[in-house]
């Protein structure tokens, strides 16, 4: 998967984290939970009628699941049958570059709005930094999984969570399909 397929599914709307376990160890390596970004998924989180993502790796199996207000889906894929599982970070570059082009005329003119809206930029960019961790089956049906950090929870997440999980999931592919 390449840098664009990265940013187009992270462009897909990002969960925030509120769980991630990884235990190199077994039986559950890698252990997600996410919901819906904002402060009214935080709301719904503490009702419990939240919409969850969780992302599950075991020895043989990946369980992901999809809950919403209007319902729940569970898929599970042999670690034997999947062909690509693909783990990264994509940043809102673009929005860096624009930040910085209203920061330095705002503050070298006016200091009003465009160096305001420049530093709110910046403090989004750091803010939406999105890990995306995909697996792909050999039949085509893929599970993807984008996630930014949680301010409201204090879930940060990472690259070297990024790589780590994705070296799990090969090495237990490697393993399941050397059985």
């Amino acid at each position: 998967m390449g840098m664009s397929s990265f940013a187009s599914a992270a462009a897909r709307s990002a969960l925030v984290v509120k769980e991630v376990k990884i235990n190199e160890a077994g039986p559950q390596y890698v252990h997600i939970v996410a919901r819906k970004a904002g402060v009214i998924g935080f709301l719904l989180s503490i009702l419990g009628i939240d919409s969850t993502t969780t992302f599950d790796v075991y020895a043989d199996k990946l369980d992901f699941s999809q809950g919403s207000l209007s319902g729940y889906v569970k898929s599970s894929m042999p670690l034997s049958k999947m062909t690509v599982a693909t783990g990264g970070f994509v940043k809102p570059f673009v929005e860096l570059i624009i930040a910085i082009l209203l920061i330095f005329p705002g503050a070298l003119f006016t200091l009003g709005i465009s160096a305001i809206i420049g530093v709110l930029l910046i403090i989004h960019y750091f803010l939406s930094k999105t890990l995306v961790v995909q697996v792909v089956a050999s039949s085509g049906w893929d599970a993807t999984i984008c996630l930014k950090r949680s301010v409201i929870e204090g879930v940060e997440i990472n690259q070297d969570m990024a790589d780590k999980i994705v070296d799990i999931i090969k090495d237990l592919v490697m393993a399941s399909t050397a059985r």
